[in-house]
């Protein structure tokens, strides 16, 4: 039993980016302890993923993926309920208490209370309370784009809190607590997130151009201030951790990522719409730490698999139906992996990371996207275009050639029709809720 257990999350992080150029210090932990050589996200983006990492459920286990749902056993509040302090740190616009993540963490720190002078403060405080009118959170977000996002796009500072304020805050909170106490601590980084803005010695390791802020750049240099920032991120992991494991000599550390980074892999495809190809959902999956073994897990493994191995590492046993994962540290077989989200009927269209927001404006329709896969073969569907793609993952890892159907991809178009019947049922009792209740005579 473990009583200090810390879950990292870094957005953006691919896997395929922790290399000794790029993340020596994040390439060292994967080569000592345990890592997952087939760990992917559940979603493409911050919001839909939430429901996976703290809940280790499918984002379209809930109605709209997000905000989290009030009553829902979560990673925090197990944790909370065998005596585990609970500590969040948080530093996304989405990761805050309007969107319900501060559940089950007894000291929560989001964005909200760190970083109060941007406009993305005032804008995401009032989308997230008017979150439950989709008919007033449609209205306000029309207006926004109408009449204010095109004269404070120019002037908007980075809507996030740098990772080494971060950190410095959470290590300050950590000082009243020692190795004795039971303590649970998530910490959430977002410095590879655009717009990007690694410190000047970064970029200039990775050849980069220095510009202002948020503006359009190639692909190519796009990378290289990706690349930067994850370097700077893999110092600021060294400091906090190296502090940690002095103060906390049982740690034990999950880092992972809430989904990875598009490049124009896909024609045209950049940032992280809500897209299902490999390169927003492969992530880094890896535990280290005291009595961790150094090992490489082969089995495929996601973020729903977090919080039951986290709980199995503190000795916590814990059972309940609508959990989805499993111990990663005691998994003994493949199951074919899914992935899912939903998504505007514009943003379904081919964008990009400088023009999403734009795509976005009247676009309230809501539309689901399913991805299953196993190691060798790969489903997707978008309801937005009624559209299977099939692929041979053993010949076309990078997903690139769309195939027809055929009966090796049978067992894996079974769990997506299935997924899709479940929300098809929903959503007709959904439905008749709201009937009966527009009948009521009051």
């Amino acid at each position: 039993m473990k009583n200090s257990i810390f879950l990292i999350t870094i957005d953006c992080l691919r896997s395929d980016y922790v290399t000794e150029e790029v993340m020596p210090f994040l390439k060292s932990l994967a080569d000592q302890g345990t890592m997952c050589m087939h760990f992917f996200s559940n979603a493409p983006f911050t919001a839909p993923t939430m429901p996976a990492i703290l809940n280790s459920q499918y984002p379209l286990d809930h109605p709209n993926c997000f905000p989290l749902p009030e009553q829902e056993t979560n990673i925090a509040r197990v944790f909370q309920k065998k005596g585990y302090t609970t500590i969040g740190f948080t530093t996304s616009i989405y990761l805050t208490k309007y969107f319900h993540c501060n559940y089950g963490f007894e000291h929560f720190f989001d964005v909200m209370k760190i970083k109060k002078t941007s406009i993305y403060h005032l804008k995401h405080t009032i989308a997230s309370l008017l979150w439950k009118w989709e008919w007033l959170y449609n209205l306000a977000e029309k207006i926004y784009f109408r009449f204010i996002h095109k004269k404070i796009k120019k002037k908007v500072k980075i809507p996030y809190t740098k990772g080494e304020k971060v950190i410095q805050d959470n290590l300050a909170f950590l000082e009243k607590y020692d190795e004795k106490n039971k303590i649970f601590n998530w910490i959430h980084f977002m410095d590879a997130h655009s717009p990007r803005n690694p410190p000047e010695a970064y970029l200039k390791k990775f050849k980069g151009t220095l510009g202002k802020e948020g503006e359009q750049k190639s692909v190519e240099e796009d990378i290289r201030w990706y690349k930067a920032s994850l370097h700077y991120i893999d110092n600021l992991l060294k400091q906090y951790m190296t502090r940690i494991q002095q103060k906390f000599p049982e740690a034990v550390f999950f880092i992972t990522a809430d989904h990875g980074e598009a490049f124009n892999e896909h024609k045209g495809i950049r940032s992280h719409p809500s897209y299902l190809y490999n390169e927003l959902l492969k992530v880094p999956g890896i535990l280290v730490g005291k009595d961790i073994a150094q090992r490489k897990i082969s089995f495929l493994c996601s973020s729903v698999d977090i919080a039951p191995t986290l709980w199995n590492i503190a000795g916590i046993s814990f059972q309940d139906q609508k959990i989805r994962g499993q111990n990663i540290l005691t998994k003994k077989e493949d199951k074919p992996l899914i992935a899912e989200s939903i998504h505007t009927k514009n943003r379904g269209a081919t964008i990009n990371a400088t023009s999403m927001d734009e795509e976005r404006k009247g676009a309230t329709a809501t539309y689901k996207i399913y991805a299953v896969q196993d190691k060798k073969r790969k489903i997707i569907y978008d309801k937005i275009n009624n559209r299977f793609e099939y692929y041979d993952l053993m010949k076309d890892p990078g997903e690139q050639q769309c195939l027809k159907y055929s009966d090796t991809f049978k067992e894996l178009k079974k769990i997506i029709d299935d997924r899709r019947e479940k929300r098809i049922e929903k959503k007709k009792e959904e439905d008749r809720i709201q009937e009966a209740i527009a009948d009521l005579d009051l």
